[in-house]
């Protein structure tokens, strides 16, 4: 952006409402936290990089793609970043990842989960399942004495340390009380 343009764009906030301002500090707020998230998962990578396909160390930089810098292999011409092969690679929404995370340390469920942090229930669930993958937030939960425990629908078993689970909301009255009349008999 030339200085002009930007001193016009300065100009413009004081004609903005309170709630065009406040939807710019929320996006410019957000954009601090993906650059935080993103300086953070390179700083992460030891200074000898290694091709994640052929574990070739003569790299060179091709570009940035999602803001994070790829690199492309001598030996092999794969690409990669950061996060290629890991847990948290093709995830969108950088800058919600720490919000995410403190949601799941709170123990909120993929619905609310995805509401506090403003994204669906299904990147909810993604995210859920790819950052359970993490040995960093294994040892976390480990720490907290949070356990993830699978559940055998299949065998009948719906319940675990007297916690109960229902598999489809739907229909849930007819359901609950099908499964009584089978626990009871």
């Amino acid at each position: 952006m030339k200085a002009a343009e930007f001193k016009d764009w300065i100009k413009s906030i004081e004609r903005m409402s309170r709630s065009q301002r406040d939807k710019l500090r929320e996006r410019l707020e957000g954009r601090a936290g993906a650059d935080t998230i993103i300086e953070l998962i390179e700083q992460g990578q030891n200074d000898e990089r290694i091709c994640p396909y052929c574990q070739g160390t003569k790299l060179y930089r091709w570009g940035k793609a999602s803001e994070l810098q790829r690199y492309r292999c001598r030996h092999c011409n794969h690409t990669f970043n950061a996060l290629t092969g890991t847990a948290l690679s093709r995830l969108r929404h950088k800058d919600k990842w720490f919000d995410y995370e403190q949601a799941m340390v709170r123990g909120l469920s993929v619905r609310k989960a995805a509401i506090s942090c403003g994204i669906t229930k299904n990147t909810s669930f993604k995210w859920r399942h790819r950052f359970l993958r993490m040995p960093t937030y294994r040892q976390i939960t480990r720490n907290a004495k949070i356990v993830h425990r699978p559940v055998n629908i299949a065998a009948g078993q719906r319940v675990i340390n007297d916690v109960y689970h229902i598999q489809n909301v739907n229909a849930y009255g007819s359901r609950l009380r099908q499964w009584r009349r089978s626990s009871m008999a």
